[in-house]
């Protein structure tokens, strides 16, 4: 896969917890309440480390958390997506990769011989 996930992993398991928040505001247009301003800070500031753009993160605004939730939700979703297709990719490549299965020696059941023999 040539894109370049936004996240590292110890970023994706912090931001694990707020996954259905995620899905909600991107998919639904929809903000649930995330824990209060901790949690957006958090969620603020794992952002910033990972692309160096700062959000709003007052917890009274409910603009600010829509945006909030729906800009790193996105990339969330994006690199879990990201994640998703390496795995198959590596599923794919070691299918490739493996041995054919050997050969079952001697003659198959059914063999010409065989019906031959029981006539």
């Amino acid at each position: 896969m040539n894109k370049k996930r936004t996240f590292t992993d110890a970023q994706l398991e912090e931001l694990r917890p707020f996954e259905e928040n995620f899905r909600t505001a991107v998919y639904s247009r929809y903000a649930r309440r995330i824990g209060g301003p901790e949690a957006a800070r958090n969620i603020g500031r794992i952002y910033k480390e990972a692309t160096g753009v700062q959000l709003s993160v007052y917890a009274s605004c409910q603009d600010c958390m829509m945006r909030l939730l729906t800009q790193v939700g996105r990339a969330y979703l994006e690199d879990l997506e990201i994640i998703e297709a390496e795995k198959v990719e590596e599923a794919a490549r070691r299918l490739v990769d493996s041995k054919p299965a050997p050969r079952q020696k001697g003659r198959p059941r059914g063999s010409v011989k065989t019906a031959k023999k029981q006539e």
